[in-house]
C-alpha cells in the first residue's frame, strides 16, 4: 500500500514537471518570436525610458 502511494506521488511529480517544462519552453519560443518581429532597438528603448517623467514621491513633506 505504501509503495503504491509513493508510486502515485512520483507519477504526479513527474507529470507536473513535464507540464511545467513544456510551458516554459513554449513561453520562451513565443518571446523569441516577439523579439524577432520587434522593430525597436536597445538604444531606442533606452532613450524612451530616459524621457519618461520621474515623479518625486515624498510623502513626508
Amino acid at each position: 500500500m505504501a509503495d503504491e502511494g509513493i508510486s502515485n506521488y512520483n507519477k504526479i511529480v513527474a507529470g507536473v514537471a513535464i507540464v511545467s517544462i513544456s510551458l516554459i519552453l513554449v513561453l520562451k519560443e513565443r518571446e523569441t518570436e516577439h523579439w524577432e518581429r520587434s522593430n525597436t532597438t536597445i538604444e531606442e528603448n533606452a532613450s524612451a525610458l530616459q524621457s519618461v517623467t520621474r515623479y518625486q514621491n515624498n510623502f513626508t513633506e
